[in-house]
């Protein structure tokens, strides 16, 4: 049996350019831990060694639900070693490679990964090495971060020691040029694994070494194209942002970075909620047989069509009366001793074509009574004539075209009203399909002091102000989803609106909400907790996010 420190070796499960990585358990308390042993030969190298150490003990020091946690920094036989947690999962970048993860669950892990960077970063700590591979999905779910701040120095694609810390790949513009970091260079790293994810390559690859350096150094990135995305565009901008060259161009913050990620997938949420939520066009009506109607040969009875107000109208005009009549006469069942009948399914026809040709909508209820006034309306138009020569009859359709008179020996066009079209208006029917114009996608509002706030529904009563009570319910939740106040969650609660509130984001962000209204804040930590976070609930600086409804000011 082997052992480390206090320590019992299970099995090797990795190795980089700093030594081998162990599954270990701690027999004292029966847990496993993931054991980093450093490679004595570059254990020997001073400077390598107290990177080593230092790095660590500043990882130590960080407990955030997105980063490894270090359990125990020691020495074995001249060896420095590191016991971390043990994860369950497996790397990012080989689930990417297997094409396992949707482009959502890419993005909510990456907002994760923004969260414990941007807490790394606030307590003093770069990570420096940013990428798929120091990033650990989770069996249970969620992402952590691994490998904070400890630099490689062996292995393909890694600088060389004391020049860069990082992966070339992934390095900020000011990493390569070995000047000082800070987080924005992690912003970049990210941004770089970002772009990764979604478009299956890096931004910036070379042949060699040298010529990726020389990419990220002087071009942009090639332009992210993301399938299956309501709006590719805003996220390639979101990307861009972190890939910029210059750090003050770029998100100053990796928990901007994030909420930035998280502004992109709300909007795709709010679209595909107005997307169901919209009244769709419904399909056009099927022409419904009369039952009134006899059997008519199709082709026995011409009838003038009026213009259709369309691109390229064509013209349908009647047979001459004689021709009519003799079609007229070979109707079954009918002779040519009761003329009025053959006006009646002459008019009869006319409707089945009309409806057929225009899908009324009138068609899908009273067919039987309009028939009947349809034929009355072709009775009166024709002005009782016991002739069955066929006059034109204006259709009440509503889409009308001029009439054409029947033609005669010499045709005379005969004066009609000017032709008007009717446009169907947002979802009615009509000739031409209307497609709804895409509301705006929601904007966040900020505050003097960083509170920001977005309405998903804007109320219509009684406004909040200050130095009122207000009735709310609300429920709040971390970055990363955790929910916190599970008490009050949903139940109707008091505030008393600029009289020292718990939380001063809500003095900032309720102000101005009507009755009825809904709207959630995004609160930073000094708006918030602070530092000092509040119980087992709600970490040191954490972001808290409220989901509020106004029910009444007192």
């Amino acid at each position: 049996m082997q052992t480390i420190g206090k320590y019992e070796v299970l099995e090797v499960i990795g190795h980089g350019g700093m030594g081998l990585v162990y599954r270990a358990r701690d027999n004292a308390i029966g847990r496993h831990v993931a054991l980093k042993v450093m490679a004595p030969a570059l254990a020997e190298q001073a400077e390598l060694r107290e990177r080593f150490l230092r790095e660590a003990r500043a990882a130590g020091n960080l407990q955030h639900p997105n980063i490894v946690v270090i359990y125990d920094l020691g020495e074995d036989n001249g060896a420095p070693y590191i016991a971390m947690e043990f994860l369950e999962g497996e790397p990012l970048d080989k689930a990417l490679a297997a094409n396992r993860l949707t482009t959502r669950t890419k993005l909510e892990t990456f907002a994760h990964i923004c969260d414990g960077l941007h807490f790394a970063h606030l307590s003093g700590v770069i990570h420096r090495d940013v990428k798929p591979a120091n990033v650990i999905l989770l069996a249970k779910g969620g992402a952590k971060l691994v490998d904070f701040g400890i630099a490689r120095t062996g292995g393909a694609g890694l600088t060389r020691t004391g020049m860069m810390i990082g992966t070339v790949a992934y390095m900020a513009p000011e990493q390569l040029k070995a000047k000082p970091v800070d987080a924005r260079s992690d912003v970049f790293s990210a941004g770089a694994m970002l772009y990764e994810m979604l478009a299956g390559k890096l931004p910036f690859e070379g042949e060699s070494t040298a010529e990726t350096m020389m990419r990220i150094l002087q071009e942009p990135p090639p332009e992210l194209k993301v399938e299956g995305t309501v709006s590719p565009q805003s996220l390639a901008e979101i990307v861009q942002r972190a890939l910029e060259k210059d750090p003050a161009d770029r998100y100053q913050t990796a928990r901007e970075f994030g909420e930035a990620v998280r502004d992109y997938l709300l909007a795709q949420d709010l679209s595909g909620m107005r997307a169901t939520t919209a009244r769709p066009t419904p399909p056009p009506p099927q022409a419904r047989p009369q039952a009134a109607a006899p059997t008519l040969a199709p082709t026995r009875v011409n009838v003038p069509a009026p213009e259709i107000a369309t691109p390229r109208p064509t013209r349908m005009r009647a047979e001459p009366p004689a021709a009519a009549a003799a079609r007229a006469a070979d109707i079954p069942g009918e002779e040519n001793k009761n003329p009025a009948k053959k006006v009646v399914f002459i008019a009869l026809a006319l409707v089945v074509v009309f409806g057929a040709a225009l899908a009324w909508n009138q068609m899908e209820k009273g067919a039987a009574q309009r028939a009947s006034s349809e034929i009355a309306d072709a009775t009166r138009s024709l002005g009782g004539s016991n002739s069955p020569a066929a006059t034109p009859v204006t259709p009440t359709s509503p889409i009308q075209g001029p009439s054409a008179s029947a033609p005669a020996s010499t045709p005379t066009p005969t004066p009609s009203a000017p032709e008007t079209k009717t446009e169907p208006k947002q979802g009615e029917r009509g000739l031409v399909k209307v497609v709804p114009e895409k509301p705006p996608l929601p904007t966040w509002h900020s505050t003097a002091s960083g509170v920001q706030y977005l309405d998903s529904k804007v109320g219509t009563g009684a406004e909040a102000v200050p130095g009122k009570d207000v009735i709310v319910v609300y429920r709040g939740h971390l970055l990363d989803g955790t929910p916190f106040d599970a008490a009050n969650a949903g139940k109707p609660v008091t505030l008393p609106l600029g009289k020292n509130m718990l939380i001063k984001g809500w003095e900032e962000g309720i102000p101005g909400m009507k009755v009825g209204g809904k709207r959630r804040l995004r609160v930073p930590p000094e708006a918030g907790y602070g530092a000092a976070g509040i119980g087992t609930d709600i970490p040191p600086n954490s972001t808290l996010i409220f989901d509020i409804e106004l029910l009444k000011v007192e």
